[in-house]
């Protein structure tokens, strides 16, 4: 025990000592202590180098710190299996398959249009919109992955009913015109519902 004067008076109980000594930690720093403090039961509070367990990345703590307790400062920095680099802080390695990767998409449709969907999501059918050849033969404007035999035709053609003289402007794709309207034009196109009677 530190040999130190007291500074009460005679008659006063000492009790234990007060005054702040610098004694030798187990972990053999110096630290400033209570005098009748053990020093095996202070907190070491010199900064030191750690190698954490769990990433083996470094970092500064406390001597008396728990590395088990401290939250890496460094960037993942692994590949995951979607070929992005992990955005998140350093964790353990093992929680990677729970991870939702938020950058964009990089897969490709069967026509090479970009997946606009955040990487973790399913890219689901692409929307994209382009001109394809339709069953009738006109080209049309729709999404990428739509079925082409149910998109109706938006091309206007002009057909003559077998029953009357009556010219017929219809759009090409529409199928629910009336049934005792029968065409006489060779074409592939299915009148639609929308249609002008003209009589000549």
């Amino acid at each position: 025990m530190d040999l130190g004067k007291c500074p009460k008076k005679c008659f006063k109980d000492c009790n234990p000592c007060m005054e702040r000594v610098t004694k030798m930690l187990p972990c053999t720093h110096e630290q400033m202590v209570l005098c009748h403090q053990d020093p095996a039961n202070e907190f070491c509070q010199t900064p030191v180098w750690k190698i954490l367990p769990d990433c083996r990345h470094g970092m500064d703590l406390l001597c008396g710190a728990s590395v088990s307790d401290a939250v890496c400062p460094e960037m993942c920095g692994m590949t995951l299996d979607c070929g992005h680099i992990c955005p998140l802080p350093c964790h353990k390695r093992s929680s990677h398959d729970t991870i939702q990767c938020q950058h964009s998409c990089q897969r490709l449709c069967s026509d090479q249009h970009g997946c606009e969907k955040k990487c973790f999501e399913e890219c689901g059918n692409c929307l994209t919109k382009m001109t394809k050849l339709l069953p009738c033969g006109h080209e049309g404007e729709v999404e990428c992955s739509q079925n082409l035999a149910e998109v109706n035709c938006a091309v206007k053609v002009t057909k003559f009913s077998q029953i009357v003289n009556i010219r017929l402007r219809l759009n090409a794709g529409n199928k629910r015109v009336a049934t005792n309207v029968r065409s006489s034009a060779k074409s592939s196109c299915v009148p639609m519902a929308t249609f002008e009677k003209i009589l000549l």
